[in-house]
């Protein structure tokens, strides 16, 4: 699949948990990253929607020891935890703006800073930037103020302030782990990748929790930049550090799966498999890295699965018709398609596959009423055009065999698939000149 489709995947934190059944989905491989087919349509992004950023309100409460050079952030962790309650009974309560302005020149950076945290409290974000402004303009090495600054315009949609803020923040507070981090965040959102990598590496040395969530933004980096080893290798440090993170197995199993590391990847599903028992993507995805390997029995154990839990599963049953079919269970592989055409009596696919196993048991009057349903629901459905051409054609019916091989030529020429028409039409030219060349009392009749 192409790295749109990835991006698309990368940003999300929600796994999709039901198999879409529309056309695309029918169609669906588990190969990703590298360009295969569609596998993590499970979903992830490198977008600003996707990478939250600190909510200032949960922020202030308890991110500050980031800046231990600053000796406000003693005084101001020591007095933000009561000060929601206790603000109200200060400063601003029964004094009109205009008294407020008179004694803002009497105020200290940590009262200014104590007033903005009021002012985002009633969510007056321009009042409260308005403040730390103020603030940091007493004390330039106000550390707090610039990163409280920070968080304020990046959850406002000031992302270049923001990162501004965050930068000073850096400047000043070289060790502040929170700066790294937000600042990661919006580089990454901006598809700045190379930045935000060097950010996310800066906070993961500074982590002192091992948080598995940061190894997994950065590992999301690396999917964007194509690093694909160290994309695992973060992965695999997700999963050492919470072995429940079921959102790294999937991603490292479709890594593994598109770089060909079938087995790899089949433990990885497996592991999301027995997470959520019930997420039906990653059966479809253990299934082609089963079929990958040709562990067609496996393959078919996990659709018997996927039927159970969805007995109108069209994709499940036609995939399990194909591999019965690879194992030349003919029987098998008829009753499959034939589920699908009682959940979906217009699935020309069905039908053709159904055809097809019928020619292959001797069944040609079968195959022939399958290929001509395929072509009543779509007559530009040019494999049974095709495959029609063929039996006549074995059957002994020149004409009706070149009828509907010129049906085929006619959509290829339609649609400028000239090397196609130019295989046809031989072929039709071998029918003529055979019946050219047969003696007038072989010649049927009718």
């Amino acid at each position: 699949m192409s790295w749109e489709i990835v991006e698309a995947a990368i940003n999300s934190f929600e796994i999709i948990q039901t198999y879409s059944e529309s056309e695309p989905a029918k169609n669906n491989k588990t190969g990703a990253i590298l360009g295969g087919g569609a596998a993590l349509a499970a979903g992830l992004t490198v977008g600003a929607a996707s990478v939250p950023l600190a909510v200032p309100l949960l922020v202030v409460g308890g991110v500050f020891a980031g800046a231990k050079s600053e000796e406000t952030v003693k005084n101001v962790t020591k007095g933000i935890g009561n000060f929601f309650e206790n603000v109200a009974q200060g400063i601003n309560k029964g004094i009109n703006n205009t008294i407020e302005n008179v004694l803002d020149i009497f105020k200290s950076e940590e009262q200014f800073f104590q007033r903005a945290v009021e002012k985002l409290k009633n969510q007056q974000y321009d009042e409260a930037i308005d403040n730390l402004t103020q603030a940091i303009a007493i004390n330039t090495q106000y550390v707090d103020a610039y990163f409280l600054r920070g968080c304020i315009r990046s959850d406002t949609g000031d992302y270049q302030g923001a990162i501004s803020d965050y930068t000073e923040t850096i400047q000043i507070n070289t060790e502040h782990f929170y700066a790294y981090l937000n600042r990661g965040h919006i580089f990454a959102s901006k598809g700045n990748y190379k930045s935000a990598l060097l950010d996310y590496t800066q906070a993961i040395r500074l982590n002192k929790h091992d948080n598995a969530n940061i190894y997994f933004k950065r590992a999301k980096i690396y999917l964007a930049l194509k690093e694909f080893q160290n994309a695992i290798a973060d992965y695999s440090k997700v999963i050492e550090l919470d072995p429940k993170y079921f959102e790294a197995y999937l991603i490292r199993g479709c890594l593994y799966f598109d770089l060909k590391y079938y087995q790899e990847s089949i433990l990885d599903f497996t592991q999301v498999i027995q997470i959520r028992p019930k997420d039906i993507n990653s059966y479809f995805r253990r299934i082609d890295a089963y079929v990958e390997i040709s562990d067609y029995a496996n393959a078919i154990l996990d659709l018997n699965v996927l039927i159970a839990l969805n007995p109108k599963s069209v994709v499940a049953y036609l995939q399990r018709g194909d591999l019965q079919s690879l194992l030349k269970k003919y029987d098998s592989a008829i009753i499959d398609y034939s589920h699908v055409i009682k959940i979906d009596p217009k699935h020309t696919d069905a039908y053709f596959k159904r055809a097809c196993i019928k020619y292959e048991k001797g069944d040609k009057k079968g195959a022939i009423a399958d290929c001509q349903q395929v072509i009543m629901i779509n007559s530009e459905y040019t494999k049974a055009h095709i495959k029609l051409g063929y039996i006549y054609k074995e059957e002994g019916n020149p004409k009706e065999a070149i009828k509907y091989f010129k049906n085929a030529i006619d959509y290829f020429n339609k649609h400028h698939l000239l090397q196609q028409a130019k295989s046809l039409e031989i072929e039709v030219q071998t029918i003529q000149q055979e019946i050219k060349n047969t003696p007038w009392w072989r010649k049927k009749i009718f």
